[in-house]
């Protein structure tokens, strides 16, 4: 299967999942009252950080070392590191469980508790389906990995929404969850029980430890990344304990989960090619090839980011109701963000061996984002908090930017193509002001209303933008259409997009 394919099938299963989770929220947002939802939001926070932390250790160390071991050894390391996982899972489980009157006190909420002592079991199933799916990716079962993710969060989606939706409280939801991921757990260790080619398993006290040493670094640098990434909402959960407060805030503070795939996409198609340059210190053509990479992306990601802030407030009452209309400010200083995720700096620091770079871009986020959030959450609240969070992304990118750009040895704001985001991110602005004015003026209340004025502002948006950027002659079909495979040979990184 080619490099390209699978980037495709990973990104739409990626992209599925994104969806499934927003259609949760969603369905969760009209049925529960907003101090329920509250609680189930800081589940969902807790889980996520734990999993942010686990998934680059142990899971992305299984991608190292499986093509290094015979097959026994294969079937060892598989089972060896299920194993940890689900007993990484059971502490993480047992701190949850322990400390759940601690954290209802601090977030305020006295439905969490409850919640959290049912929820506890979920971490020692569902953390070791991350190494699984590593094991399916290393065995080229890109298919398999693509089907399970998909499936598995539509089975989700009704397994979470429908008894709530029936009338049961969010504690026989949430057992019907664990009892969910215990079934997914079984069936994919039956599943993954077949990959090899042998019954035998060998287990080595040397692939243990060098697994373990493999994996602790990766581990450390994931909690600085996972804290530095929730910095906002567990400020907010300490300094302003409110669950109602929290679940606006976490309606509203989410970034596109198109800007994460569309930039993912771009750049595993353009890696092999970026780090064959990088390597053999080819800077003029990795430039033309970063910078390329960027200019398309933001031709993209521009004008969504202008058509989702004009149309704010009309997206956040589809997704989660007029209960949520306080989240669309939040929504808007995330879409903020869109700048920030324009390129990815580790397709530079990984191939000279630089990761310390990258890992002190998160710490500078971790410190910066928590002085800001405390500074500014006493000062605005929620607001503050999406503020802060949005100052601690941009001091990583700048960080990281800098010391790109030194590892390069070109100047600083070379790292961008600077030119053309300027003239997409006008031209992006007279698109915006254009559905503003067409479908803004007309205030509408019921949902069907609300999505045809989306449909016909999207259709303004897209086709002033397209008009516009093909009259002055940024945008090129042929450019488009002849030239998205990135393997070239290099051209001035004045290209236009």
């Amino acid at each position: 299967m080619s490099k390209t394919l699978t980037a495709a099938i990973l990104t739409l299963g990626k992209m599925m999942a994104l969806l499934a989770s927003i259609a949760i929220a969603s369905a969760l947002s009209r049925l529960l009252d907003k101090a329920e939802y509250g609680a189930f939001c800081q589940i969902l926070m807790l889980f996520t950080m734990s999993s942010i932390i686990v998934r680059s250790g142990l899971p992305q160390s299984v991608y190292y070392f499986l093509p290094r071991l015979d097959e026994p050894q294969k079937r060892g390391l598989i089972l060896q590191s299920v194993m940890l996982m689900a007993g990484f899972g059971f502490l993480v489980g047992l701190v949850l469980y322990l400390g759940s009157n601690l954290l209802g006190v601090y977030s305020g909420s006295e439905l969490l508790p409850c919640m959290l002592r049912n929820y506890a079991l979920y971490p020692v199933f569902i953390l070791p389906i991350m190494v699984i799916e590593s094991v399916f990716m290393s065995f080229n079962r890109i298919y398999t990995e693509f089907s399970f993710n998909v499936i598995s969060k539509i089975i989700v989606f009704f397994v979470v929404v429908t008894p709530i939706y029936l009338g049961y409280s969010t504690v026989i939801a949430i057992r019907c969850w664990v009892i969910y991921a215990a079934l997914q757990f079984f069936v994919l260790l039956i599943i993954v029980n077949g990959v090899t080619n042998t019954k035998k398993i060998e287990l080595t006290r040397t692939n243990f430890i060098s697994q373990f040493k493999y994996s602790v670094p990766l581990s450390l640098a994931a909690i600085i990344g996972a804290f530095a990434a929730y910095a906002d909402k567990l400020s907010i959960n300490i300094l302003n304990a409110d669950p109602e407060l929290f679940a606006s805030y976490f309606n509203g503070a989410f970034e596109l989960p198109l800007v994460g795939v569309i930039g993912g996409a771009v750049t595993m198609t353009m890696l092999p090619s970026m780090t064959e340059y990088v390597k053999e210190n080819r800077i003029d053509k990795f430039l033309s090839l970063w910078h390329r990479s960027q200019i398309k992306v933001a031709f993209i990601l521009f004008p969504m980011w202008l058509f989702f802030f004009v149309f704010a407030k009309e997206i956040i009452l589809v997704l989660f109701s007029d209960k949520y209309e306080s989240s669309v400010v939040y929504f808007q200083i995330f879409l903020c963000l869109i700048p920030a995720r324009l390129c990815v700096f580790s397709r530079i620091t990984v191939p000279l061996n630089r990761n310390w770079i990258y890992t002190g871009g998160h710490l500078i986020q971790l410190i910066v984002g928590y002085v800001a959030c405390f500074i500014l959450i006493r000062r605005f609240g929620g607001i503050g908090a999406a503020i802060g969070m949005l100052i601690s992304i941009y001091a990583n990118v700048l960080f990281l930017a800098y010391n790109c750009s030194k590892l390069l040895n070109i100047r600083f704001y070379e790292i961008w193509p600077l030119r053309l985001f300027l003239v997409y991110f006008i031209y992006a602005v007279i698109s915006g002001c254009a559905g503003w004015i067409v479908c803004v003026k007309f205030p509408v209340s019921n949902i069907y209303w609300i999505l045809l004025k989306l449909l016909i502002g999207s259709f303004i948006c897209g086709g002033m933008y397209l008009i516009t950027t093909w009259i002055t002659g940024v945008f090129n079909w042929r450019e488009w259409t002849g030239a998205l495979n990135f393997r070239f040979n290099g051209s001035s990184n004045k290209t236009k997009g």
